[in-house]
Formats: structure tokens, sequence, C-alpha cells
């Protein structure tokens, strides 16, 4: 079916939107040391704490994400780049599992586009460490806004 796509740089856009750059080191909500745009760091790494660096981690750290989406969607049916960008910082922000096994992939499947772009809007909600409940987040509301934006072709707002 559909050949391997890549992220564009309009999904690269919406991405670096909704994560922070950071060129420092910090602890992620787990704890555990991170750098950029949200790159966890791996024994041994080193960095020059610039953008361009960061940048270049990023593509590398997205290719999971564009390799989940190839492999359970465009293997199968055929995407525009923009539902492509989509469905990859979906995936990039919610993980392989969530979106594997989601009705926003089967939707996709089905050819369904129209409802899929509609499941975006339903994973805005975090786990609230503090109350150990499942809380709506404005971040992640905004977020799947934009994303489904792209998905639709429409324009889509910074956080």
């Amino acid at each position: 079916m559909g050949a391997k796509l890549k992220i564009s740089s309009a999904g690269l856009d919406l991405l670096k939107a909704y994560e922070s750059f950071n060129p420092d080191v910090y602890l992620d909500q787990a704890g555990k040391p991170t750098i950029y745009w949200g790159h966890l760091i791996r024994a041994g790494e080193r960095f020059n704490h610039t953008r361009a660096e960061g940048d270049e981690i990023l593509t590398q750290d997205l290719g999971w994400a564009e390799d989940c989406v190839n492999a359970w969607v465009t293997s199968k049916v055929d995407l525009l780049q923009r539902e492509f960008d989509a469905l990859t910082c979906f995936t990039f922000n919610a993980g392989a599992k969530p979106f594997q096994t989601s009705t926003l992939r089967f939707m996709v499947l089905a050819g369904k586009k129209a409802e899929a772009a509609e499941q975006f809007l339903r994973w805005d909600k975090e786990h609230d460490a503090k109350t150990n409940r499942v809380i709506e987040s404005m971040g992640l509301k905004k977020r799947r806004t934009a994303e489904r934006a792209l998905f639709l072709g429409l324009p889509w707002s910074p956080p």
C-alpha cells in the first residue's frame, strides 16, 4: 500500500510548538535525565547543548514513532502527509502501545478519517500523581486540537 513516510516540516513545527526545548539536562516527570526536546539520556551520551544538535536528536528520536505509523497504518492504507504528521506527533507523545490499540488507528484503517480525526480529542487526560487520579489536561487538550487540525488540513495555533 503506502510508501514509508517521514515527518515533514509542518509536523515538526507542531511537535516543537507543544514540546519544550531545553539545552540543559533536567529531570523529566518520571525523574529521568532528559535534554532538548524530551530526549532521554542514555549512559555515555555527551552533548554540545546547541539548538542544532537538539533538532538533530529530535529527528532521530522521532524514528520510532514514524516506524510505528508506517508499520501499523501506511503499510495498510494510504495517508496524506498531513495525516501521517499528525499521527506521528500523537504517537510520539502518547506512546506506541496506546496508538497501536487506539480507536483512532482503527478508524483510520477503516477509512473513516473524519471519525478518526475526532478521536484525537479523546486523548486529553493525564495521571495526577498527587491525587492518583486521571484528570483532564488543558495542555493535552490544546495539543490534541492542533493534531486534529493538522490531520484535517486546517490551521492550528501554538499553545
